[in-house]
């Protein structure tokens, strides 16, 4: 062989090798130089990704608690150990709670922000919690490198005879059924009297007693990491799918907190009967008339009317709709919390069912 043919042989080869390394380049997430690997790194990646003027900074602690938060709407309690459960009670003594990903890792401080976290430098995953000004709390997840877990499972905690329900912000909502409400669940038409074709069920509606926001996902750039949750059984799965521009380390969060709220069911009777009045305000009344009146002294069926009012031409489109193709009819009405917020947005859909 010739001194040109080994050069030409031994530049196509070098060529070759540059090609391939970009490709595999290309396709995997990048890596930031390793960091070190603790609580002080990890608190401030997880407040550099969610920021800190709603995280509580003043909350009390016991020998299990890192931190105790207590607010108009109920008390939100931060374990000491990652493996026991955090909990949220509300002002009416309701519970729902959930666990880590990662168990047996313990708190040794809370931040100045408030911030809680679980870190093993040795564990390329580090769980954090920040209780917020809303009355919720923030389960953040810490990914150190592209070689760590992508999934992450959060066991929930609910009422018993509460469900999860998925709701329009790709999120969830805790919901059980309003027993105990006063339910005056009667149609009435323009002239008052009982529509006799409406058999209310009390079934038909539930309370929402806790909520979970949408997923997000962060690189070390700030920049946004395709994720989406899944429910499996009782356990709310959170994943992530880095892209090749991606850059570790990654955090990843749901959001739990209280929720108010109602969802109402309109069988397929039901949709009919309301859709027949032609006013779309008038329909939007006879709907809420199925709202409880009240749940623990909050005016439901006021705050039906008066929010959905607003859109009583699309909701009255949803009804007429799904009187034509025989299908059922579920609305969503939230309400403040003792604390003034509303959690989640109204809603309407017409479903099979």
């Amino acid at each position: 062989m010739s001194a040109s043919t080994r050069t030409v042989g031994l530049a196509a080869g070098v060529a070759a090798t540059m090609a391939a390394s970009l490709l595999t380049m290309a396709g995997t997430a990048q890596a930031k130089p390793d960091v070190i690997w603790e609580e002080p790194y990890v608190i401030s990646m997880v407040e550099t990704a969610t920021g800190t003027s709603d995280i509580v900074r003043n909350s009390s602690s016991d020998a299990d608690s890192a931190a105790i938060v207590t607010t108009a709407a109920g008390t939100i309690d931060v374990p000491k150990n990652s493996s026991s459960r955090v909990t949220l009670t509300n002002d009416n003594n309701v519970q729902i709670g959930f666990n880590l990903p990662e168990s047996g890792l313990v708190s040794k401080s809370k931040s100045t922000a408030g911030t809680v976290a679980y870190v093993d430098s040795d564990n390329p995953v580090a769980p954090a919690l920040q209780p917020t000004t809303d009355g919720g709390v923030r389960a953040l997840v810490g990914v150190r490198n592209a070689a760590a877990p992508r999934k992450f499972n959060f066991k929930l905690h609910v009422p018993t005879g509460a469900m999860v329900m998925a709701n329009e912000t790709n999120g969830f909502d805790i919901v059980k059924p309003a027993n105990g409400a006063d339910l005056d669940l009667k149609f009435t038409g323009e002239d008052g009297a009982v529509d006799p074709e409406i058999n209310p069920r009390t079934e038909d509606v539930w309370e929402v007693v806790g909520h979970i926001d949408a997923p997000w996902a962060k690189d070390d750039n700030g920049l946004s990491v395709p994720t989406s949750y899944r429910m499996e059984g009782d356990t709310l799965v959170q994943e992530f799918q880095p892209t090749p521009s991606t850059v570790f380390p990654v955090v990843a969060d749901p959001k739990v907190s209280f929720g108010r709220g109602v969802y109402i069911k309109f069988n397929k009777s039901e949709a009919k009967s309301v859709a027949r009045y032609a006013d779309a305000s008038a329909l939007v009344v006879a709907a809420c008339q199925k709202a409880p009146s009240r749940v623990r002294n909050v005016p439901v069926r006021t705050i039906c009317r008066g929010t959905l009012g607003y859109a009583a031409s699309s909701i009255a489109n949803t009804f007429k709709d799904a009187a034509r193709s025989n299908r059922c009819v579920e609305l969503r009405v939230p309400y403040p919390s003792p604390i003034g917020i509303v959690i989640g947005h109204p809603a309407w859909k017409a479903y099979s069912c």
